[in-house]
């Protein structure tokens, strides 16, 4: 399984930036990741997570905290 946060996902709220993860990018089957699965395919399941955090700014940037909000799939 495969998912992404968009740009356009993000939502700021009190001054922090929280998006939540779309849907399995690899529905259709096979190794080719879709967009159009982001909203339209299965959810995510799974016991592990491997998040990775990417920054296309030039300028210094702080990273705080981040955290994930999960619940135990079925």
């Amino acid at each position: 399984m495969s998912s992404k946060i968009m740009d356009g996902d993000w939502e700021e709220y009190e001054e922090v930036f929280r998006a939540a993860f779309n849907y399995d990018m690899l529905t259709a089957g096979g190794n080719t990741l879709n967009v159009y699965y982001l909203h339209n395919g299965r959810e995510l399941k799974g016991k592990n997570i491997l998040i990775k955090l990417k920054n296309e700014d030039t300028s210094e940037v702080n990273l705080f905290l981040v955290k994930v909000y999960s619940r135990q799939s079925v």
